[in-house]
């Protein structure tokens, strides 16, 4: 097969799974004078170069040799990462995940909340029979808590079986096949979902610790 990038034809030699670049564009290997040749605007064609250290060895030590015996930049592993996490960071793109993360968030919060309020006042009339028939605060605290707990349990579920599906429909398009969900991330989310939860149950949890039979039964 044979493919055209502007007056050069080059022979496709064979097909890699290699890492999907941010932007989307594919990636050709090709050798250093095919790509200074095909290269039209600058004949520096090299971005960086990659190289392993010996086992033990401090990278930070070598690569401060690197940079005073050729005034290049030269970084470890984790450094590098750390720049390339901040590059992209710069490009607003993060950013926009960030606000709109912030802005379900916030949804979600005023939503559960919402939810469970409107839960105890639509049954407070059944609270409060039950507190007459001799329930104990300590015993309606512990059905609220079971619901919230079932909502969590619920929500978590169909929420990461959601998450799982789309990162696997990802996985079809080319340059979204690297995209992966960290543990982290699914913990943080999980944290989060049932903190809100049971905060929501807790304020719930004072409006029907405060219905009287009188204000219900009037």
């Amino acid at each position: 097969m044979m493919i055209r990038i502007y007056d050069e034809w080059l022979t496709v030699r064979g097909v890699t799974a290699a890492s999907p670049p941010f932007t989307g564009f594919p990636i050709v290997h090709v050798s250093q004078t095919t790509a200074m040749r095909l290269s039209k605007a600058e004949q520096r064609t090299t971005t960086f170069i990659t190289a392993r250290t010996k086992p033990g060895a401090d990278a930070g030590a070598i690569a401060a040799q690197i940079e005073s015996a050729t005034g290049l930049t030269a970084m470890s592993r984790d450094n590098f990462m750390a720049a390339s996490s901040k590059f992209y960071s710069d490009q607003g793109v993060p950013a926009l995940f960030y606000i709109t993360i912030t802005i379900g968030l916030i949804v979600g919060i005023a939503f559960t909340g919402q939810t469970f309020l409107m839960f105890v006042k639509e049954n407070a009339r059944s609270f409060t029979v039950m507190k007459v028939l001799g329930f104990t605060k300590l015993q309606i605290m512990g059905i609220l808590t079971a619901q919230a707990t079932s909502v969590v349990i619920l929500g978590l579920s169909f929420g990461t079986a959601a998450a799982v599906a789309a990162s696997a429909l990802a996985t079809n398009i080319p340059f979204l096949r690297g995209v992966y969900i960290p543990w982290q991330v699914s913990a943080a989310c999980c944290i989060t979902i049932a903190t809100v939860t049971y905060l929501s149950t807790g304020l719930s949890m004072r409006n029907v610790l405060r219905l009287q039979p009188a204000d219900v039964f009037r």
